[in-house]
């Protein structure tokens, strides 16, 4: 006899099987997708042989599926729109695939016919009822998703009304005032009287809004800022208008805008032997050089439309230099270095520490019923002694580096001779020096803030030492082979600007076209950032996490 093997097959949804010949094989059926096998009422997840014989236990029943449908909304953070989300699945109607006759064959199904549920209008309301959406329902948009019949989206179903935001107050200058600043060489006051320096543009509230659970929203608070009239100014329907010539000052501060006039000393030649050296509390224009070896010291801005050589400069605003600055030493607003404000911080803390120990020791002798057997002074001595023993040397690094015309020098002085012989403090019967020392060391801490827009504006700078509260902008051919450190930025405006030699440090950013020379290093300590386009020779660049050393020619050095 042949050997043949048998087969199964499927016709119609029937399941036909025909037995092996001779040593043929038993077919072999599997069920597909969607189908379960069943053999004498027992589910085979498998592969199963079958023959004639047992087709009358063999069961193929389909997976019917019923069709779904899954309404929800979601809501961005404010509220203000609300999302209809549908999610639907139709139910499929299913039948046996013919297969032909084979010794192997897997039972497959077919989608017949697909029916999807529908969406009604009921159904959405209730949601957004449930939801408590009240407030700018999008009709429309509801009437287009039952009619469509095509729901697998995401609808924009309600919509709220947006906050409409305020303006601040703000302080506006004039454009005469803006024109005259600008031309800080070529006028010798840089308003007149009555001129109008800045008025206010009161603020605008903005107006709420609604979101779609008819809930208000509020709009953003707007900050007011208040116009005052400082010295030679008079306020005239929120303008601020100038009652003498001289420079104008806005300081803001907080929520306050302070408008002054500061009268203008103008030196017509040099800063020379005629005029000797120069200690002016108020604005100076000197309308030709800064003469060698002549001193200057200004408790507002400086202008120089010429040179400043050989100089020390000292000045508690800008200084505006049109030409250059040569061998000189400069000092603007108050500039701290590190060193410097280490010992400051840290004096800071040991003063309001030992105040605290002052107050709990005495607190305790007042429990004790101690009274005026606790001297005050003698308890300074010991803590000083004992737990805050720093403290003398802190005072006296403070008196090496401040200069002499701080208010917290005198105060330093002050206390020197307690300091070097502790026993004098049982002399004392207050705290009252150490609370000023605490308040000037908080004061010049605070001014150091105030000071990022005490600026120097230079042409060129060469061999000179400037210390500056805020930022140094060069506006010709750059620096050689000086020392600067600011506390804001250095910028060399010039597109060929350079900075070539010495060491530049800045707390916000370096800025310069070219950077180094072939003659040896130039140094960079900086904080934040450093943008130099060519390394013209090598550039050491220090940064308080890492150090960095660039050759010569490499471009576009971060």
């Amino acid at each position: 006899m042949k050997n043949k093997d048998g087969v199964a097959y499927l016709r119609d949804g029937k399941l036909y099987i025909s037995d092996p010949e001779g040593l043929g094989r038993y077919p072999r059926i599997s069920a597909g997708k969607d189908v379960e096998l069943y053999l004498e009422d027992n589910k085979i997840k498998d592969e199963i042989v079958v023959s004639e014989s047992s087709l009358k236990d063999i069961v193929l029943d389909l997976n019917n599926t019923i069709k779904k449908k899954d309404l929800n909304l979601k809501f961005d953070n404010k509220g203000l729109k609300a999302y209809l989300e549908i999610s639907t699945s139709p139910a499929k109607k299913l039948s046996l695939k013919n297969i032909q006759p084979s010794n192997i064959i897997k039972v497959k199904s077919e989608v017949v016919d697909e029916i999807y549920p529908e969406v009604n209008e009921k159904e959405i309301r209730s949601l957004l009822q449930e939801k408590s959406v009240s407030y700018g329902i999008k009709e429309e948009v509801i009437k287009d998703i039952v009619s469509s019949r095509e729901y697998n989206d995401s609808y924009l179903v309600a919509e709220g009304k947006q906050a409409e935001s305020g303006k601040d107050a703000e302080i506006i200058t004039t454009e005469k005032y803006k024109e005259r600043k600008n031309k800080i060489f070529n006028e010798i006051n840089s308003v007149e009287k009555g001129d109008t320096i800045c008025y206010k543009k009161s603020l605008k509230k903005g107006n709420p809004g609604i979101n779609v659970f008819g809930e208000e929203i509020k709009p953003a608070a707007v900050k007011d800022i208040e116009l005052r009239a400082g010295e030679n100014v008079r306020l005239i329907k929120n303008k601020a208008v100038a009652e003498k010539g001289g420079q104008p000052k806005i300081v803001k501060k907080n929520n306050t805008a302070l408008v002054k006039v500061v009268e203008q000393y103008v030196i017509n030649n040099d800063i020379d032997k005629n005029t000797g050296d120069i200690n002016y509390d108020g604005d100076l224009l000197v309308k030709g050089n800064v003469q060698d070896y002549f001193n200057v010291s200004v408790g507002q801005d400086l202008k120089v439309s010429g040179n400043v050589a050989n100089a020390e400069v000292l000045t508690r605003g800008s200084l505006f230099v049109n030409k250059n600055i040569i061998g000189s030493k400069v000092k603007v607003g108050n500039y701290l270095d590190d060193d410097l404000l280490n010992f400051l911080e840290k004096t800071e803390r040991l003063i309001e520490d030992i105040s605290k120990s002052i107050d709990e020791i005495l607190g305790e002798a007042d429990k004790r019923k101690m009274g005026s057997s606790v001297k005050l002074g003698r308890i300074l001595k010991l803590l000083i002694e004992d737990k805050f023993d720093e403290l003398p040397d802190l005072i006296g690094n403070l008196r090496d580096k401040i200069d002499d015309n701080y208010k917290l020098k005198k105060t330093l002085n002050k206390l020197a001779p307690f300091m070097n012989k502790l026993h004098k403090l049982e002399n004392l019967n207050n705290y009252d020096l150490f609370n000023e020392l605490l308040n000037n060391i908080k004061e010049l801490l605070k001014s150091r803030n105030n000071n990022k827009e005490l600026n120097i504006y230079a042409g060129y700078i060469q061999n000179s030492s400037l210390l500056i509260g805020g930022s140094l902008v060069i506006n010709k051919k750059g620096c050689y082979n000086s020392k600067i450190e600011a506390s804001n930025s250095i910028i060399v405006k010039n597109n060929s600007g350079f900075l070539r030699g010495g060491w530049y440090k800045a707390e916000n950013i370096i800025y310069c076209s070219q950077a180094g020379n072939n003659l040896g290093k130039t140094y960079f300590d900086i904080s934040n950032q450093i943008y130099i386009k060519k390394a013209i020779g090598t550039l050491v660049i220090s940064s308080p996490k890492d150090k960095k050393i660039i050759d010569p020619g490499v471009s576009s050095c971060l």
